[in-house]
């Protein structure tokens, strides 16, 4: 049964041949590459909303190096962990929403299909850029250009959703979750990054730690990741730079000199929290 929802009228989408369309014939074609468009134009807040090509194209390399490997495989054992023990007893639903290029989301599809545990899994990105690589990635999800403020999900359909560095919508993540599920959020420890900062910045900064607003959540677990890597390529160095915010917040002479940079250490630092709905 489909849990996608149309963006006009609510209604339950179901795919027909190459197209999703409701009850009420709103018809929204899939793409060439597999993904399906289900923001409105009205909905948009700029003409190509979300991260730009070069923002994307970096961290999708960086991620597919493997750099941060070690979150991914930990977020996977905490789903495991906490579906498991709430013994979901058929097929469950997983969300990741703004997915991006659909890096954990296709590591937690393999860890499942390796364990044989059938689940369905659903990315949603307001990049029709990342859409396009994550649809590349694994054509066994589904993927959707979609706003975290407005899923494209049915109500209480969701046994986990995962939110990693990305819009964060109590109000939403709150509608589609099952009442027994999964909020699973990420986002950069206090020391994340302090290597490549400390090179830019005179004064380098540590991050706040500063968790999401979930007010209709309560935390049921928190896991700290952090480990430091080493970087001895002048690409993966700038692939690192542009994925980052600090790519729009550094002078020009402070790139050029970046790019000349042929080794950067850094520590990688992650928090992990857990959450249940109210």
């Amino acid at each position: 049964m489909s849990i996608v929802k149309c963006p006009v009228c609510g209604n339950v989408l179901v795919r027909s041949q190459n197209a999703y369309v409701c009850e009420r014939n709103h018809s929204f074609d899939i793409a060439a590459k597999g993904y399906v468009n289900l923001l409105p134009s009205n909905r948009k807040n700029s003409k190509q909303p979300g991260d730009n090509k070069q923002m994307i194209h970096s961290r999708n390399i960086f991620l597919n190096a493997g750099f941060y490997a070690k979150l991914s495989e930990t977020i996977n054992t905490l789903v495991l962990q906490h579906l498991s023990g709430k013994q979901v007893g058929r097929e469950a639903h997983i969300l990741d929403s703004g997915c991006g290029e659909g890096y954990y989301l296709a590591s937690l599809a393999k860890t499942f299909t390796s364990r044989q545990i059938h689940a369905s899994f659903y990315g949603i990105d307001i990049s029709k850029e990342a859409m396009r690589i994550a649809a590349g990635r694994s054509r066994d999800i589904f993927f959707a250009v979609a706003s975290s403020f407005d899923l494209p999900v049915m109500s209480e359909t969701i046994d986990c959703l995962l939110q990693a560095f990305s819009p964060c919508s109590d109000a939403e993540f709150h509608r589609v979750l099952r009442k027994d599920g999964l909020l699973i959020s990420v986002i950069p420890g206090r020391k994340h990054l302090l290597g490549l900062k400390q090179f830019l910045y005179e004064q380098p900064y540590e991050n706040d730690e500063m968790e999401y607003p979930l007010t209709s959540f309560q935390k049921v677990d928190q896991v700290r990741v952090s480990y430091s890597i080493a970087l001895h390529d002048r690409e993966l160095i700038g692939h690192l730079f542009r994925m980052t915010p600090y790519f729009w917040r550094t002078g020009a002479e402070k790139v050029k000199e970046l790019e000349q940079l042929e080794t950067l250490e850094t520590l990688c630092e992650f928090v992990i929290t857990v959450y249940s709905p109210r």
